[in-house]
């Protein structure tokens, strides 16, 4: 689905593959090999705007992941794959193929006792969550909306 909707976005940068060191990273990680696939279809030379969500370049995933701010969405099972309007993560839960945002507020200031505070899961796994970002003009756009969307999906 996903890359379906990229198709139909003219403005984009040119398409580029995974390296072997992002394939070998999404591995290590345990990412299920039909997402390895789907990621690697969807990967661009830089961000795409997906509705009014960013898509990151999915070829630097593992640059991304493993900045000191973000370090702990990784160790938590969280892939991050985009950003909303306000620089919030959106990250991949790893384990359960659903997405999530990240407040990027409690995160890189470390403001929070508890890693799970930052994290808002939606119900969504990849493909309905960038399909639901083009399609409904409501969709949450950070980790605030989609607080009060999903805490209780």
């Amino acid at each position: 689905m996903l890359p379906q909707i990229l198709s139909g976005i003219a403005d984009k940068p040119p398409k580029e593959r995974l390296g072997a060191r992002c394939l070998g990273y999404l591995r290590s990680l345990g990412v299920p090999a039909p997402l390895v696939a789907t990621l690697e279809e969807c990967a661009y030379a830089g961000a795409i705007r997906i509705g009014r969500l960013w898509l990151s370049p999915l070829v630097d995933l593992g640059l991304e992941n493993q900045e000191e701010e973000n370090a702990p969405c990784i160790e938590h099972g969280l892939l991050i794959v985009g950003s909303g309007l306000n620089g919030d993560p959106i990250a991949l839960e790893i384990s359960s193929g659903r997405m999530a945002f990240v407040s990027h507020d409690l995160l890189w200031e470390e403001d929070y006792r508890d890693f799970e505070e930052c994290v808002v899961r939606s119900p969504l796994g990849f493909h309905e969550f960038w399909s639901a970002a083009v399609d409904d003009p409501e969709f949450p756009v950070d980790s605030y909306e989609a607080a009060r969307a999903w805490r209780n999906a």
